[in-house]
């Protein structure tokens, strides 16, 4: 949020903003399952649940991009070969 009120946004800088997010909370998740197993092992089959859905939208993300991605990409080639010949 700073760096868009600064200008300073980049692809890049919001990329690396997601994996420190990701970092921090599988950090978070290691710190609560070592200071108290007993609650993570107790709440594992909704814990597990919310897995299996945060993965499923991960997915389903990733598959709406490629169907963007693909065509695009198929078109470019598709005009670079026919410059070549």
């Amino acid at each position: 949020m700073i760096a868009r009120r600064l200008g300073v946004a980049t692809p890049g800088l919001r990329r690396l903003d997601s994996v420190a997010d990701s970092i921090f909370y599988a950090a978070a998740v290691f710190a609560a399952w070592h200071l108290y197993p007993a609650a993570i092992t107790d709440r594992s089959v909704p814990l597990g649940v919310l897995l299996l859905l945060e993965l499923g939208l991960a997915i389903s993300i990733r598959l709406r991009q490629w169907q963007t991605d693909v065509p695009t990409i198929l078109h470019a080639l598709r005009l670079e070969r026919g410059a070549r010949t």
